[in-house]
């Protein structure tokens, strides 16, 4: 397994209003895959399963939650790196 900053990195500050605000980098564990990933929408299989989920989603303005929930599983084989997004949508 290896570790991944999966996040929108901001360098230095962003200025909205006059006023900073620093991006908080996440980091993530993503475990490596054993088997092929079939590309199919479907994230029940064993892999998917056992993928840890992102925290929600934030805008990058502000960091403010998002209206609908948005968020990422991720896998990598020696290949590809695999993001499935699961997202709400009315």
């Amino acid at each position: 397994m290896f570790r991944i900053i999966c996040s929108l990195i901001l360098i230095g500050f962003f200025s909205v209003s006059g006023v900073s605000h620093a991006q908080v980098i996440n980091e993530y564990t993503i475990h490596k895959t054993l088997t092929p990933i079939e590309i199919n929408g479907d994230l029940s299989e064993q892999e998917w399963e056992a993928a840890v989920l992102t925290e929600r989603f934030v805008l990058y303005v502000d960091g403010a939650a998002t209206e609908l929930n948005t968020q990422a599983k991720m896998l990598w084989d020696d290949t590809y790196l695999y993001i499935a997004y699961i997202c709400e949508d009315p």
